[in-house]
C-alpha cells in the first residue's frame, strides 16, 4: 500500500484534483478486481508488465481497459465484464511515466482482496481541494458514526422483521421434523413424508419471501458524498442475508441465528 500511495502522490498535479482522484480509484478497483478474479486471471498483471515496457503507451492501454470495463467487451482478445456503478463512466487514465508504472507493478504483487472498500471514498475525498469537497459534499465519516444511522434506521428494523418471520418458521420446521408414520407401511411412510415436505415448503416460502424483501431494499445516502455510508449499509444487509441463507440450506433445519 505504501508503493501505491507513492503513485497516488505522484499523480497530483496531473489533470484536475477530481480527475486524479477518479483515476486513483479506478486503479485501486482494478487491483481489487484482479485479486478477487473479477478480471480474467493474469490479465491485469500482463497489462502492467506491457505498460512497463511501453510507458509511452500506458495511458492508451488503461484507456482501452476502462472503456471495456465501462460497457463490457473485448480487450486484447480477452472478454472483460461490464462494471456498473459509475466508476468507469467515460473518464479515462492520466499520463504515467516509467517510475509510476514500476510502482504499480510492485503494488500488483499485493493481495488486494483484503482491502476495505471504504478506502475508495476516502481516497477520492483526499485528492480534492477543500472547496471542491464542500461543493460536491464529499467528506469522510468514520464507520462508527455512519453506523449510528445505519444500525437503528436500516438494520434494526430488518432484523426485527426477520425475528417475526423466524418465529413462524421454527414451529413449522419443528413440526416437520416431528412427523413420524403411524406404521411402517409404504402408504403411511409416504403420507408422513408428504406432510413433512409440505411443512418444510411452507417454512422455505416464508424464508424466501424475506430474502426477496432484502433483495428489493432501497437505501438512499443522505449525503451522497464519498460512498462509505452506502457500502456499510450494504454490508449490514448482506450480513443479515447470510444469517438467513446459510443455516437453512437444505434440508431446512431449525433456524436459530
Amino acid at each position: 500500500m505504501v508503493k501505491f500511495s507513492a503513485v497516488a502522490l505522484r499523480l497530483q498535479g496531473r489533470g484536475t484534483p477530481e480527475e486524479a482522484a477518479h483515476f486513483v480509484n479506478q486503479l485501486v478497483f482494478c487491483f481489487f478486481a484482479n485479486s478477487v478474479k473479477l478480471l480474467p486471471e493474469g490479465f491485469f498483471p500482463k497489462l502492467l508488465k506491457r505498460a512497463g515496457q511501453r510507458s509511452d503507451k500506458a495511458q492508451e492501454y488503461f484507456n482501452a481497459l476502462f472503456e471495456a470495463m465501462e460497457n463490457g467487451g473485448e480487450f486484447d482478445l480477452t472478454d472483460i465484464a461490464h462494471f456498473n456503478g459509475g466508476l468507469f463512466d467515460g473518464r479515462r487514465a492520466i499520463r504515467l511515466d516509467d517510475s509510476d508504472i514500476e510502482l504499480l507493478v510492485a503494488a500488483g504483487s499485493l493481495d488486494w482482496s483484503l482491502i476495505d472498500p471504504t478506502i475508495f471514498g476516502t481516497l477520492f475525498e483526499r485528492f480534492l481541494d477543500p472547496d471542491k469537497r464542500a461543493q460536491i459534499g464529499a467528506h469522510y465519516t468514520d464507520p462508527e458514526k455512519i453506523m449510528m444511522i445505519v444500525e437503528p434506521v436500516i438494520l434494526r428494523p430488518l432484523r426485527a422483521e426477520w425475528e417475526r418471520i423466524k418465529a413462524q418458521i421454527i414451529p413449522l420446521a419443528e413440526k416437520a421434523s416431528g412427523i413420524v408414520p403411524r406404521s411402517q407401511s409404504p402408504g403411511d411412510r409416504r403420507a408422513a413424508d408428504t406432510a413433512s415436505r409440505k411443512l418444510r415448503s411452507q417454512a422455505m416460502e416464508l424464508r424466501d419471501a424475506f430474502l426477496h424483501r432484502l433483495l428489493n431494499v432501497r437505501i438512499l445516502d443522505p449525503a451522497c458524498g464519498s460512498g462509505n455510508f452506502l457500502y456499510l449499509a450494504l454490508q449490514g444487509v448482506k450480513d443479515l442475508e447470510n444469517r438467513v441463507v446459510l443455516p437453512s440450506r437444505p434440508p431446512l433445519p431449525l433456524i436459530l441465528t
